[in-house]
């Protein structure tokens, strides 16, 4: 179960277990909201100000894109 811990930024914290999750609305015409696993020291980070925040999501996002990529088929 999730379990709210901070809200602020336009966002929101979540622990679930031992894990941490923002949920943030990507931004779009519409409304859609995305969720990706953050941090402990990234969470408390992110508490501190709107630029923390703002460092702390932009980060968690080229991690999560990285980790997404899959190779080109072409280089197995």
């Amino acid at each position: 179960m999730k379990k709210e811990i901070f809200r602020g930024f336009g966002s929101k914290i979540s622990k679930m277990g031992k894990k941490y999750f923002v949920e943030y609305d990507s931004g779009g015409i519409a409304r859609e909201t995305n969720e990706i696993e953050i941090t402990e020291q990234e969470m408390i980070k992110f508490q501190i100000s709107e630029n923390d925040a703002y460092e702390v999501l932009s980060n968690a996002q080229k991690r999560h894109e990285r980790n997404q990529k899959k190779p080109c088929k072409w280089f197995k």
